[in-house]
């Protein structure tokens, strides 16, 4: 019995007729029949990690925006001058590749960001991350009280 990986690398060679329905019935037999598992190296991982620690995981809240919307429009809003990758992942969730630490702590500290007046929620990268079971239980909420006289600034006060 074939791997997976031994499927797509006899695709090259299926002829032009029947491609789908060669490939259909290899992948049925590999899903009835196959226990294949894949053991990554710790090192790697951990290698692969340190490229993605420099990420945020963001969601916006309404209807999500198209990638190429959040390609063009973030970084103008973030006035950022670094290279940023966005990726979109599942469920509306984006991530978003900082180049450095500064750059990540730029966003980070100068929220809460919006695009057309929907709010970006975003989540310090985190290893194992997954879109599609992703629960948000809370999220930042912005309060301004305009003047409010400094006296009544203190958490004491606000939180009551």
């Amino acid at each position: 019995m074939g791997s997976w990986v031994a499927l797509f690398q006899e695709a090259s060679s299926f002829s032009s007729t029947g491609v789908a329905k060669q490939a259909e019935s290899k992948l049925k037999v590999l899903q009835e029949n196959s226990h294949d598992e894949v053991m990554i190296d710790d090192e790697l991982v951990a290698h692969s990690r340190l490229n993605w620690a420099n990420c945020l995981y963001g969601k916006f809240f309404g209807k999500t925006p198209s990638l190429k919307l959040v390609q063009s429009i973030m970084p103008k809003i973030w006035k950022n001058k670094f290279n940023m990758q966005v990726i979109y992942l599942a469920s509306g969730f984006f991530c978003f590749k900082c180049q450095s630490n500064v750059d990540l702590n730029h966003v980070i500290s100068n929220g809460p960001w919006f695009l057309y007046g929907q709010v970006l929620l975003l989540i310090p990268w985190k290893p194992n991350f997954q879109p599609l079971s992703e629960k948000i239980e809370s999220i930042p909420v912005w309060v301004q009280f305009p003047g409010l006289p400094v006296e009544y600034l203190q958490n004491d006060i606000l939180l009551k």
